[in-house]
């Protein structure tokens, strides 16, 4: 795996603390940058500061989080950052949820354990517009 494009900012949303190190370890290691937070309410608190987007960017959320889901997270995230690419992590793929966030505009729904090569090929997609 090649590393991911230069300047690239990646925000992760993950409650499971040990996940969500794992995930800032990986991405970091392959040269993007990342913003984590531990839910979709801090996120949503977040936000505002993201606009506008300049650089390379795209969201890795967990579906089943504490509080707000992750589906529900990208439906509040509908109008104020409606372009920003989203990946979702979820140990039930075949859930409803997975399919409501693919219909709310997620581009991918990855299964944990996830495998490493495919998140990293994910992410760069989300990054380039692939």
């Amino acid at each position: 795996m090649t590393l991911l494009p230069p300047r690239s900012l990646v925000y992760i949303v993950e409650d499971d603390e040990p996940v969500r190190k794992a995930l800032i370890l990986l991405i970091e290691s392959y040269g993007a940058s990342t913003l984590a937070h531990d839910s979709a309410e801090e996120f949503l608190r977040f936000r505002k500061r993201l606009l506008p987007i300049t650089r390379p960017s795209c969201m890795v959320v967990d579906l089943h989080l504490n509080g707000l889901n992750g589906a529900q997270l990208l439906e509040h995230m509908r109008g104020d950052l409606p372009r920003l690419p989203v990946i979702i992590l979820t140990a039930y793929a075949s859930s409803p949820l997975a399919g409501q966030a693919l219909k709310l505009g997620a581009l991918n729904v990855l299964e944990k354990p996830v495998d490493s090569a495919a998140l990293l090929s994910a992410i760069t997609d989300a990054l380039t517009g692939r």
